[in-house]
């Protein structure tokens, strides 16, 4: 069993990594002064119908990964044998959206991809991409300058990959696929390496920052405890350990700060977000879902009600409310309903509905200076 705290460790644990506040700091590399709006074109769920809730990024010079919507014939044709037609036929490809500030562009394609891969994850420059296949076992590949290199698993594992950084580092997870536990990993210049999980029987390596820290959870597979992880090389922290019942790394940035999943009662709601930033916790309150967090601290996604949020120093903002206070052009009875991803200028990618009709195509917000 993992170590765990004395009781007066833990109360003093508790004190030092309490609920408390983020000092105030710089929540963007310089405070946008307004923001121009491009549409996306094309991207995955405009003709269906359907969003993708696949890994969308932007970089630092505002170009966007993500998805596009791309028609599919042999998908059209399978499709039309079941019923489906057109809900089948298209399919979500691997592309890039170039940094404009035109009111709309199209997607580019990512070379080498085929109809049946989906971005996985990509790194915070845009220059290296983790696609997956769409076969009931995926198969992982790094595609880097054009040049595509498959990942392979050991035999009676399924591999899983979820986030790459700049240097072309990935991490993940192995399924062992006789006992099915999970074994966090992280693949370097074509070798994985095994993490260790501290007395746990599994572990998940989730993101990474560009200094090769991973954040994931390790956790035993029948649900007794769960603990969020951070691993420097190959050493094991678990910061939150005594603090909360259980804990789990959602995504990391340069400084090392992380966005956690945690709650009071093991195997029971609620699920509470929060900032772990040098050491104390802070909550993202009105959080459902964190999809972003940039490397100045700055945490994007949604709450409960369906509305955007942005919590710059720990403290929520309506992304709705904060736009248009800026003067952005947003469509009258728009609501900006999901945060995607954002980068240090503040530029973001946004899902948003107007006058609470369908949802309309996904766009960019670039921020002026």
């Amino acid at each position: 069993m993992p170590h765990r705290p004395a009781p007066l460790r833990r109360a003093v644990l508790a004190v030092l990594v309490c609920l408390v506040g983020l000092s105030a700091g710089a929540a963007f590399a310089q405070t946008p002064s307004g923001y121009t709006v491009t549409t996306l074109r094309s991207t995955y769920g405009d003709n269906t119908g359907f969003f993708d809730p696949q890994r969308f990024t932007i970089d630092h010079t505002h170009r966007v990964l993500g998805a596009r919507s791309q028609f599919s014939l042999s998908h059209y044709l399978a499709g039309s044998l079941i019923g489906l037609g057109l809900a089948n036929a298209y399919v979500g490809r691997p592309a890039t959206w170039a940094a404009t500030t035109a009111t709309s562009v199209a997607p580019t394609t990512l070379p080498q991809t085929t109809d049946d891969m989906v971005l996985a994850a990509a790194s915070d420059d845009g220059q290296w991409q983790v696609v997956r296949s769409t076969a009931s076992t995926p198969v992982y590949r790094v595609l880097h300058n054009g040049a595509l290199t498959r990942v392979s698993a050991p035999a009676n594992t399924q591999l899983g990959l979820t986030g790459i950084n700049n240097q072309g580092v990935a991490t993940g997870s192995l399924l062992n696929l006789a006992d099915g536990t999970r074994t966090p990993v992280v693949w370097r210049a074509g070798q994985l390496t095994r993490l260790p999980t501290g007395g746990f029987d599994s572990g998940l390596g989730v993101a990474l920052n560009n200094s090769g820290q991973v954040v994931g959870q390790v956790f035993n597979k029948e649900g007794q405890a769960a603990e969020l992880a951070v691993w420097t090389d190959t050493t094991l922290a678990t910061p939150l350990a005594g603090v909360t019942a259980w804990s789990a790394g959602r995504l990391i940035n340069d400084r090392g700060s992380i966005v956690t999943l945690h709650g009071p009662t093991v195997g029971q709601g609620p699920s509470l977000w929060g900032l772990l930033r040098q050491g104390q916790l802070t909550p993202l309150a009105d959080a459902a879902d964190v999809t972003d967090l940039n490397h100045l601290d700055t945490a994007l996604g949604r709450n409960d009600s369906g509305r955007a949020k942005l919590w710059l120093n720990g403290q929520a903002q309506d992304l709705t409310d904060w736009l248009l206070a800026k003067g952005t052009a947003l469509p009258a009875g728009a609501k900006v309903t999901q945060g995607l991803a954002i980068n240090d200028a503040g530029s973001m990618v946004l899902l948003y509905s107007v006058n609470g009709n369908a949802q309309q195509p996904m766009v960019r917000v670039t921020a002026k200076p």
